[in-house]
């Protein structure tokens, strides 16, 4: 079996059961996991979840962008249960917009990360594009802290040879 595992047009049970099995998911379609934030947690083993949100342009209309407010929240869940998809390009953008560090977030939730969205932007818009080398999110996706963490590709409007380069420049970071 392999470790890359693509949702497309699956039922939605069997896209569930792809997520539990799979080390990579690419989802080829939005809305395949309508409520994919639950579907991480519940796979987790999580009572609630949620995605991080990050805006340059939208960010005084988004909640959940901020350390402070991930501090409140997470003193209300004790015992990880809450659960968190974590969006590294919603987190390039709402660290670039509010000013805060990536790292000390990261560090801040680490033990309620439940799956990680990948995706690459220049940190003012959510463009969804492909991972590049030697950009700020690989030493967070090496973090061995995540090594069994769902990781998704989340790119918009791209050919599958780029979806398969980044797939074969994942699998050469792992190794």
């Amino acid at each position: 079996s392999s470790p890359v595992i693509f949702l497309g047009r699956r039922p939605h049970a069997e896209a569930v059961q792809a997520v539990r099995a799979a080390d990579v998911c690419i989802n080829m379609r939005d809305g395949c996991l309508g409520t994919k934030s639950l579907e991480y947690a519940a796979i987790g083993r999580r009572q609630v979840a949620f995605e991080t949100e990050g805006s340059l342009y939208k960010k005084e209309h988004l909640l959940m962008q901020k350390p402070e407010e991930y501090e409140r929240l997470l003193q209300s869940f004790p015992n990880k249960e809450l659960g968190i998809n974590l969006n590294i390009g919603h987190l390039n953008l709402a660290a670039n917009a509010f000013g805060f560090s990536r790292k000390e977030f990261v560090d801040q939730i680490a033990e309620n990360i439940v799956a990680m969205e990948l995706s690459h932007n220049n940190g003012l818009e959510d463009q969804h594009l492909p991972l590049e080398k030697d950009q700020w999110y690989w030493s967070l996706i090496e973090d061995s802290r995540f090594e069994n963490v769902k990781k998704i590709l989340e790119f918009r409007n791209i050919h599958i040879s780029k979806i398969i380069k980044n797939i074969k420049l994942i699998e050469e970071k792992a190794h």
